[in-house]
């Protein structure tokens, strides 16, 4: 039984893999049912990466996250060219 990442890679390399990857833009629903507060029961206090390892899936990641600014005119700074960062979650 292969993991994601075996998956991915090994589609990507145009091989055969045992399952085909799923990898959903679980960004997309996740920030839409977060800020209208419909997320389901047992994902409500997860952030998208927990309900990924909850279900199985592989994740997904957008870099940067320009949905979640660490202030107000962040979004003023990018159409400058600016991009304000938040630091790296490390662990």
């Amino acid at each position: 039984m292969l993991t994601h990442k075996q998956r991915i890679l090994k589609a990507a390399r145009g091989e055969m893999p045992d399952l085909l990857p799923y990898v959903p833009r679980l960004d997309l629903w996740y920030n839409a049912n977060f800020h209208t507060h419909t997320l389901p029961g047992r994902h409500r206090g997860r952030a998208a990466d927990e309900i990924c390892r909850a279900e199985g899936w592989a994740l997904h990641k957008v870099v940067p996250d320009f949905a979640h600014q660490p202030d107000p005119d962040a979004m003023l700074h990018r159409a400058l060219g600016i991009y304000t960062l938040p630091p790296p979650c490390l662990r």
